[in-house]
């Protein structure tokens, strides 16, 4: 069985929101505000997922 995780972004000029909910629960499983860099936006998805395996 697979994990839907969905992500959310509002995008700034300096910033990122993101937010990520289980697709099964609607449970929130993170939330952060970051620099607007696709690193950050990588590391939070990373550990998202990890969370959930």
């Amino acid at each position: 069985m697979s994990n839907i995780i969905f992500i959310g972004m509002d995008i700034h000029k300096n910033s990122f929101n993101l937010c990520a909910l289980d697709g099964y629960t609607g449970e929130i499983l993170g939330d952060t505000q970051c620099s607007s860099d696709a690193k950050n936006v990588l590391k939070f998805t990373n550990h998202v997922t990890e969370y959930v395996k």
